[in-house]
C-alpha cells in the first residue's frame, strides 16, 4: 500500500468516528488521537516518529513528550540530527483550534522562544502551520502568524505540499530552511527574535541598574566594578526564574519576593542566602547588590521576568540560545558620564569596533564536537570517559564547551542503555538522563576554557551550569548537595597566547601588563595538555590588532609564533597554540576563515602545520555564509597530533 492510500484509510477511519470522538461525553484524549492518527500521519511525511532505525537518543528524529507529563514542553521535536527544527503541539478532536485562541497561543509561545521558523498546531482535524517569527501575544485574533491551515478531508489532495513544507525530507535536503528563510524572513512590529527581545530587555536591565548604583554610592563609581556588579545580578535573576521554569527546588519564587516591598529586601537575601547553600556555584556568593538597589527598579526587573510582561519560557529556551544572547550581550559595557548629572550608557567594546564579532550556529559547533569527539569516545567506559579533557582557549561565552558537555553526557547514556540500562533515569518517551552527580562529575573532570573577558567567563560558566540542571527536577536534585559545582578550577580567566614568563625580560607598563593579561597554562588541567581543543577563535588582522593591542603585545606574538608572518591574523596563533596545548593523538578543530591556506601571510602557518603533517581534514564553504549579517568565508579545519 502506497502512502496515499495509507492516507485515504487514516483519513476515512477519521471520518467515520469524528462525531464519538468530538463528543464530550467520550473519553477520547489527545494520547489516543496522537498514537491513532496524528504518529502515523507523520510517518506517513517521513518522520520516524517511532525510532524504528535506532537512533540515539540525542539523534532522534522525533522526540515525543510524555502525554502524562504535566510540564510545559511541546508534544513533539522535529530534529535534523538532534537540532530542533519545529515543533508541533497536538490536541484532542474536542479542542476546536480553529475557534479556541489559547492553544494557538500555547503553540506560537513554543516555536518563538525555540527561535523556530514555525509551529504546528493539529488536532488531526485541523493541520495549522503558524509563523513562529511572530512574537506571540496573548490578545492576538486566530488568524495573527497563521501560514496555512489544511483541512483532514485536503490531506490526500494536498499531501504534497504539506510534504514539502514540514516533511523529513524537506528538513534532511535543506530545503525546508531555504524555503521558510525566505517565506516567513521580514520585519513588522510583531517580526522580534527571542533573542533579540531578550538582549534588549536585558541591556535596558543594565542601564536601569547602572544609573541607580552609580547615582547613589561611591562603591561603583569605578567602571569595571559597575559591569561587575550589574553583571552579576542579571546573572543571579535569571538563573533562579530558570530553576523555576524548570521546577529546581528554590526558598521561595523570585515572584514572590515583590509581593510587599516593605520586606522586599529581607526576602530576596533569604532566597539569595538559601540558593547560595543549595547550589553552592559561586552565583550568589559575592556582595548582595540588591542591598544598594531602588525597590522600584528591583520590582520592575522581577516583573519583567512573568507572565503577562515576559513572553518566556525559560525550559523551552535552549542553553546554546542562552549563549547566543549572552555572546552578544558581552560586546558592549557600561560607561560611565564625565559628572553625577548624567545617565550611563552602553557602548561597544573597543576590540568589537570595526571587527566580525560572530556566534556559531548550533548546527555548526554540534558537527565539529561530534568530528572531534566521536574518536575520542569510541569505545570508552563512562569511567574512561571521566579521563578525557576538553578546552575551548577562546571560549567566549562558553558554546562549544556546553556542547562538548551534552557529548560526554550522551556517550556515557549510550553506554549504560547497551551495558547497565537501570543506571539511567528516565526523563521522557524512551528518553533518559544520567544521575546529577555523574553530570558534575564529568563538567568539573573534562570540560575547560580560557577567555580574555572577565565577563565571558563568568557567562562560560553560567551557560555550563544551566546545562547542568538541563531535565533537573526538585526529586532529581534532593540527595545531591550542593546541586552544582564551582567551576572556577574549570574556566579561567587571560589571554591563552601569552605566559607570564614570556614577559620576564621586557619591559612592560603595569597598564599594558594589566591589558596583556598573561596567562599561566600550568594552572588549567594541572598544567597537562588537553585531548581536544574546540572552537572559533577571535579573528583579529593585523591592523586591528596594532590599533587596539599594547605595542609590547604585538611585538611579543611576532616574537613567540612561528605563523606571526606579514599581515597575519589572530586566528593563525590560536591554531599555533592549539597545536601546541594538545596530547599526543589529541584533536583540534576550528572555524575560521579560509584564507590562511591561500595568501601569503599564511605561508609559515602552512608550513608549521604541513612539517608535522597534523591536518586531517578541511571543509570549505566557499561563498556559503554561516553566520548572520556578516561575510565570512569559512572553513572548519581539523587536526589530530599525529603524523596523518
Amino acid at each position: 500500500m502506497d502512502k496515499l492510500d495509507s492516507l485515504k484509510d487514516l483519513v476515512s477511519r477519521f471520518k467515520s468516528n469524528l462525531a464519538q470522538y468530538k463528543d464530550k461525553k467520550t473519553a477520547y484524549n489527545e494520547h489516543s488521537c496522537r498514537i491513532e492518527y496524528i504518529d502515523p500521519f507523520l510517518e506517513l511525511l517521513g518522520w520516524d516518529v517511532p525510532n524504528k532505525k535506532g537512533l540515539a537518543p540525542q539523534y532522534r528524529e522525533v522526540i515525543a513528550e510524555y502525554h502524562l507529563n504535566q510540564n510545559d514542553r511541546p508534544d513533539y521535536s522535529m530534529t535534523l540530527r538532534g537540532v530542533a527544527k519545529f515543533f508541533i503541539e497536538a490536541k484532542k478532536p474536542q479542542v476546536d483550534i480553529t475557534k479556541l485562541s489559547e492553544p494557538a497561543f500555547q503553540a506560537r509561545k513554543y516555536g518563538w522562544n525555540a527561535n523556530h521558523q514555525i509551529v504546528v498546531l493539529t488536532n488531526f482535524e485541523y493541520f495549522v502551520i503558524y509563523d513562529s517569527t511572530y512574537m506571540p501575544k496573548e490578545k492576538d485574533g486566530l488568524k495573527v502568524a497563521v501560514y496555512r491551515t489544511y483541512h483532514y478531508a485536503e490531506y490526500v489532495d494536498k499531501f504534497d505540499e504539506i510534504n514539502a513544507l514540514v516533511s523529513r525530507e524537506s528538513v534532511y535536503s535543506g530545503a525546508f530552511d531555504d524555503y521558510w528563510g525566505q517565506h516567513v524572513a521580514g520585519s513588522g512590529s510583531q517580526k522580534l527574535k527571542v533573542d533579540d527581545v531578550f538582549l534588549a530587555q536585558i541591556n535596558t536591565w543594565r542601564i536601569l541598574i547602572g544609573n541607580d548604583l552609580y547615582s547613589k554610592t561611591n562603591r561603583y563609581d569605578y567602571e569595571e566594578t559597575l559591569n561587575d556588579a550589574v553583571q552579576e545580578f542579571i546573572n543571579q535573576i535569571i538563573f533562579l526564574r530558570i530553576c523555576e521554569d524548570k521546577n529546581l527546588p528554590l526558598y521561595h519564587k523570585l515572584s514572590e519576593t515583590i509581593d510587599n516591598p516593605d520586606a522586599l529586601v529581607e526576602k530576596l537575601k533569604e532566597l539569595f542566602i538559601a540558593a547560595d547553600k543549595r547550589y553552592n556555584a559561586g552565583l550568589f556568593s559575592g556582595d548582595l547588590v540588591f542591598f544598594d538597589l531602588a525597590h522600584e527598579v528591583i520590582i520592575e526587573i522581577v516583573k519583567g521576568l512573568y507572565y503577562p510582561e515576559s513572553p518566556y519560557l525559560f525550559n523551552i529556551i535552549e542553553p546554546s540560545l542562552l549563549g547566543k544572547i549572552y555572546e552578544m550581550f558581552l560586546t558592549t559595557r557600561i560607561i560611565l558620564p564625565p559628572d553625577y548629572s548624567e545617565s550611563v550608557t552602553l557602548a561597544l567594546k573597543d576590540d568589537c569596533i570595526d571587527r566580525a564579532i560572530v556566534t556559531t550556529p548550533v548546527e555548526i559547533v554540534k558537527y565539529m564536537v561530534d568530528r572531534t569527539l566521536s574518536a575520542l569516545c569510541e569505545g570508552k567506559t563512562p569511567e574512561e570517559i571521566l579521563t578525557i579533557r576538553v578546552a575551548d582557549i577562546a571560549c567566549g561565552s562558553g558554546v562549544f564547551l556546553d556542547e562538548a558537555f551534552l557529548y560526554l553526557q550522551n556517550h556515557c547514556i549510550n553506554w549504560y542503555l547497551a551495558n547497565a540500562p537501570s543506571h539511567l533515569i528516565e526523563i521522557g518517551n524512551n528518553l533518559f538522563k544520567l544521575p546529577l552527580q555523574e553530570k558534575k562529575q564529568i563538567l568539573s573532570s573534562c570540560i575547560y576554557g580560557i577567555e580574555l573577558d572577565i565577563h565571558a567567563v563568568e557567562v562560560a560558566k553560567f551557560t555550563l551550569l544551566i546545562r547542568l540542571i538541563e531535565n533537573e527536577t526538585s526529586p532529581s536534585v534532593e540527595d545531591t548537595t550542593p546541586i552544582l559545582p564551582n567551576l572556577s578550577n574549570n574556566i579561567f580567566h587571560g589571554n591563552a597566547l601569552i605566559e607570564a614568563e614570556d614577559l620576564i625580560d621586557i619591559k612592560v607598563s603595569p597598564d599594558d601588563r594589566l591589558q596583556i593579561n598573561p596567562f599561566s597554562w600550568s594552572t588549567i588541567n594541572k598544567g597537562n595538555k588537553f585531548d581536544a581543543i574546540i572552537g572559533n577563535p577571535p579573528y583579529v588582522g593585523t591592523e586591528e590588532m596594532h590599533a587596539l593591542l599594547p605595542a609590547t603585545e604585538f611585538e611579543l606574538y611576532k616574537n613567540k609564533y612561528e605563523s606571526a608572518y606579514k599581515q597575519f591574523d589572530k586566528y593563525f596563533l590560536f591554531i599555533e597554540r592549539a597545536l601546541n596545548g594538545l596530547m599526543p593523538n589529541g584533536f583540534l578543530s576550528y572555524v575560521v576563515p579560509n584564507k590562511y591556506y591561500k595568501i601569503n601571510a599564511g605561508k609559515n602557518l602552512r608550513g608549521f602545520i604541513a612539517s608535522r603533517k597534523v591536518l586531517v581534514s578541511i571543509d570549505d564553504f566557499g561563498a556559503s555564509q554561516l553566520f548572520d549579517e556578516k561575510t565570512i568565508y569559512s572553513s572548519i579545519s581539523i587536526f589530530q597530533n599525529k603524523r596523518q
